[in-house]
């Protein structure tokens, strides 16, 4: 297995990166900005000279809020989830190489109370979401041997700005915060990670399982809950924070786009097909908030020193046996006995 990852600056890309490396697999990476500016043919040159047996498409858009209103980020969107995707998928047919491709649950509107499956209807209202779509059905239009994850909203120590503006905007608001009503599923990009080397493995072994899976952690969570729960942890390790949570005000408002009510996504189809389980994002999360509160654990205690051993007792000295006569040797006769004639 050569894997070739084709968007590796981002945060799923790096995290696949890291996996491999440590898994001992062979692999290689080529930023956004390396790919997306070549031409078809340099493209196909570039792929063909990895000589991959997979191609993993993970390159990320992260300014979705600006790209509902500046143009020029709504090109550059368009750019990464759609002609991107598109153009490495015409080079994967080239090469008769198949294609994983990370996808959004933005590709849905939000309405459904339910986590989304594989065969819910898409309705992508905000820009991101409609480029992710578009990326999708150029990928599945064009190259047979495809695969597509879908994963809820992905953090990682690389874009921690939702935690550090959440953090902000508690401190400047004195215990007061506003919190977006909506039900979602934050995942560890490690965790994607883990999914995309478990799917690209399986194909490695010619399981032929093509087509559309979601995944995310366990377990789909409102944001209020979401955000309590986490400046719980944080107070750990801040003591600003821990002197405003007793004045905590969560304030619920409307749903904007991009967002949706409801980006929760169903990993049944994925567990029945790879068997695939879903994980935890706690260990994750916490680790993560560690690191942007600069909190440095203790060291563990030395162990205790073993006791002394006790001195052994003294060896029991060994009886010597008593010596049986042998048959037929004479006895000593009894005194007053008869003797036989």
């Amino acid at each position: 297995m050569n894997l070739l990852i084709l968007g590796a600056d981002s945060p799923v890309g790096q995290a696949l990166a890291d996996l491999l490396t440590r898994e001992g697999l062979t692999h290689a990476g080529l930023p956004a900005r390396g790919f997306l500016s070549l031409r078809e043919d340099e493209l196909l040159k570039t792929l063909s000279r990895c000589e991959p047996t997979q191609v993993l498409y993970t390159a990320a858009f992260t300014e979705i809020l600006a790209a509902e209103s500046n143009p020029a980020a709504a090109a550059r969107c368009e750019r990464v989830n759609v002609l991107g995707v598109q153009a490495a998928a015409l080079a994967c047919q080239r090469l008769q190489v198949p294609l994983l491709l990370h996808s959004s649950s933005l590709v849905f509107d939000g309405r459904k109370a339910q986590p989304y499956t594989e065969d819910d209807e898409t309705n992508p209202e905000s820009r991101y979401g409609q480029s992710k779509l578009a990326g999708e059905r150029a990928l599945s239009e064009i190259l047979p041997t495809h695969l597509i994850l879908r994963s809820d909203w992905v953090f990682d120590d690389l874009t921690p700005g939702y935690f550090t503006d959440l953090l902000k905007r508690l401190r400047q608001g004195k215990g007061r915060l506003e919190v977006p009503s909506l039900r979602f599923c934050p995942t560890p990009a490690a965790d994607v990670a883990r999914v995309l080397l478990a799917m690209a493995r399986q194909v490695d072994c010619a399981a032929e399982a093509w087509g559309l899976y979601h995944y995310c952690a366990l377990q789909p969570v409102a944001q209020d809950s979401f955000v309590e729960n986490l400046l719980q942890e944080v107070a750990k390790y801040d003591a600003t924070i821990a002197a405003l949570l007793p004045r905590l005000e969560l304030v619920k408002t409307a749903v904007e786009k991009p967002w949706i009510a409801n980006s929760a996504l169903s990993a049944q189809k994925l567990f029945e097909t790879f068997g695939i389980k879903q994980r935890s994002r706690a260990g994750a999360l916490s680790a993560l908030l560690q690191r942007l509160c600069h909190y440095v654990p203790a060291p563990p205690p030395p162990p205790e020193p073993a006791p002394a051993a006790a001195p052994e007792p003294p060896p029991v000295p060994k009886r010597r046996p008593r010596l049986k006569p042998r048959s037929g040797s004479a006895t000593p006769a009894k005194k007053g006995a008869k003797r036989k004639p």
